[in-house]
């Protein structure tokens, strides 16, 4: 019994990629941190200049994309059993 429970548990944390998710979320938290710590060390001055805002702007939308792509990376599966269920 308790071999099928660890192997239940096992298949569902490898079909849903839950590993590398927590990776890709851990290294977006670790760089949006680190990026707010870098902007509150700024003056104000700095803070309006055009390449720290670039390097603001990169840095954060980078993070989100790396999140959105580990969100979506289940989707087609999910989308292609959708349509077989409906078919």
């Amino acid at each position: 019994m308790s071999a099928a429970l660890v192997s239940f548990c096992t298949s569902v944390l490898e079909y849903q990629r839950l590993e590398a998710s927590v990776v890709i979320h851990n290294n977006c938290i670790k760089d949006l941190t680190r990026l707010a710590g870098w902007w509150s060390s700024l003056t104000f001055v700095e803070r309006r200049m055009p390449q720290h805002k670039d390097r603001l702007v990169r840095i954060t939308e980078d993070s989100a994309m790396a999140e959105a792509t580990a969100f979506y990376q289940n989707a087609p599966t999910a989308m292609s059993e959708e349509g077989s269920s409906k078919g």
